[in-house]
């Protein structure tokens, strides 16, 4: 059993090598007929390729010769195109000189036609000029004749006119003769006291002074008393009628005049909105409605021609600027009504162009009883309320108003480095804006030793500083009278300016240099005009 199941082992072995061994030959045989298959598919596909091939070659040699013969065929057409062209091109030549032979011959034949029409109307045309000649010499024989008779008649006018004229200047100056000598009946009784002959002489000195400036200082103070270009009826800082005509409803509260108005933004009994009723309504009259005197306007614009000036003004009223002068050439350090500021202010930058006021708040001021109310602006900053821009309190910003200090400075620096011969006319400082304007103002003088100083003033008895040495001081009531007076002073006086200027030398000396009263320097001055510390301690020396 043994050996019989050895042997069946090896004959299933070798059944199955055979089985393998027969199944490898079948794979064999596949496989080199799969190859041989893939060889015939190769071959078949080279020659399909090379048939592909020669096919597009024949197809691109045909292409060829049908481009090349179109191409010829194109080439003799278009040979034989320009050979029609330029036939045509020849008769439309020849037929266009035909053409044009015929319309000179024409045009030669139309000449001649017009030539002899215009020979016609030629002919005509100077028979009518020769007649309308004829005419006008007619017409201007007549009214040469005419202004002839007029001119007689005119002259006669005029003559009776001048007739009349001289006649009415001989009786004003046969009048002016007997008021003058009146006057000197009267001088003769009463001599002129010795205070008026000094104003007189001191006038002439001016006048002297100003027609040989170079350049000009105006200064003028704050207030009514230092507003020379109003009018009476706008007076409203120091009259009192003037200030109850605009401004009725306040006389209520004890206010007499707009310089009384400053102590508003301390008033509990008004509201913020009653108070803009009256800082609207009075920014709108100094602006618009109140009136500038035209003579004292003229003869600042005189005196001003053709001399650099520059205008130095604590008023706040805009009047300078309204009568025409340059605004670059203005400085304002008190302010200007034309702006509004934080009341706070929120920052130096905080001031805004004018507001508009209400057309029925200007309709209301008029009235007394219960002050009308304005709504209060807002700053554009932080939306709080607002003042005017005037320095009213240490609330004050000057931002506004740097850039104007700023070219003042330049031109006081550039007229002191050349030694200009500079005229200052002082129109009425007060003790208020000594701090303003007066120190700063004397100051500057003292450093120039070839500047001048008028002094115009309310005051009884000018008070001129004797550290300025060129320097008269003239009391007067209107400014208008002196600024036209100044001009016409006999401006011939030289030993009379060297008697003032000697009598000024000895005054000063008779003081003495002991004085330890210390002496502002401009600089110092106008820069502290920006800081609140100084608007502070300025409003409580107020």
């Amino acid at each position: 059993l043994a050996k019989e199941a050895a042997e069946a082992r090896k004959r299933a072995e070798e059944d199955c090598l055979a089985k393998e061994a027969v199944e490898a030959a079948k794979k064999a045989e596949q496989e080199r007929v799969a190859q041989e298959a893939r060889r015939e598919e190769e071959n078949r596909l080279f020659k399909e390729e090379q048939e592909r091939e020669e096919r597009a070659e024949r197809e691109r040699l045909e292409q060829e010769a049908a481009e090349a013969a179109r191409k010829a065929e194109e080439e003799r057409l278009a040979a034989e195109a320009a050979k029609q062209a330029e036939a045509d091109r020849l008769a439309k030549e020849a037929a266009e000189a035909a053409k044009r032979a015929e319309e000179m011959r024409l045009a030669k034949e139309a000449a001649e036609r017009e030539a002899a029409e215009a020979a016609r109307k030629a002919q005509e045309a100077r028979l009518a000029r020769e007649a309308a000649e004829a005419a006008k010499k007619a017409e201007e024989d007549r009214l040469r004749r005419a202004a002839e008779e007029a001119e007689r008649k005119k002259e006669a006018e005029r003559q009776a006119i001048l007739s009349a004229e001289a006649e009415a200047k001989r009786k004003k100056e046969q009048e002016a003769a007997q008021y003058a000598q009146k006057i000197m009946e009267e001088l003769q009784r009463k001599p002129v006291s010795q205070g008026e002959a000094r104003i007189q002489e001191e006038l002439s000195v001016a006048a002297k002074w100003i027609a040989s400036a170079e350049a000009i200082l105006i200064c003028a103070g704050s207030g009514g008393t230092a507003a020379p270009l109003q009018l009476p009826g706008g007076m409203v800082y120091q009259n009192a009628k003037d200030f109850a005509k605009s401004y009725p409803w306040l006389a209520n509260f004890g206010y007499t005049s707009a310089k009384d108005c400053a102590k508003l933004c301390e008033d509990d009994r008004l509201s913020l909105d009653e108070k803009w009723g009256f800082w609207g309504h009075h920014s709108h009259n100094v602006r618009v409605n109140f009136q500038l005197d035209k003579r004292c306007v003229r003869s600042l614009e005189s005196m001003l021609a053709n001399k650099d000036y520059f205008i130095y003004t604590c008023s706040t009223d805009g009047s300078f600027e309204r009568a025409g002068f340059d605004k670059d050439r203005i400085y304002t350090p008190q302010g200007d009504w034309s702006y509004y500021q934080c009341q706070t202010p929120c920052s130096r930058d905080s001031v805004f162009k004018r507001y508009s006021v209400p057309e029925q708040l200007l309709a209301n001021m008029g009235t007394k009883g219960k002050p009308p109310a304005m709504p209060t602006p807002r700053c554009d900053k932080c939306n709080g309320p607002c003042f005017p821009n005037v320095r009213m309190g240490d609330w004050f910003t000057h931002e506004m108003y740097d850039a104007s200090q700023e070219r003042f400075i330049k031109w006081i620096e550039k007229h002191a480095a050349s030694k200009t011969n500079l005229v200052v006319i002082e129109l009425d400082g007060c003790f208020k804006t000594d701090r303003i304007m007066r120190f700063p103002l004397e100051s500057i003088l003292s450093e120039m030793a070839e500047a001048a100083l008028i002094r115009l003033s309310t005051e009884v008895h000018p008070f001129v500083p004797s550290i300025v040495e060129r320097a008269v001081g003239l009391p007067v009531s209107k400014f208008a009278d002196v600024l036209q007076a100044l001009p016409k002073a006999n401006s011939d006086v030289t030993e009379l300016e060297q008697r003032i200027l000697d009598e000024r030398r000895d005054r000063s000396r008779g003081k003495g240099k002991g004085s330890s009263q210390e002496q502002l320097h401009w600089r110092r001055v106008l820069g502290h005009l920006r800081d609140e510390f100084f608007n502070r301690a300025y409003e409580k020396s107020i």
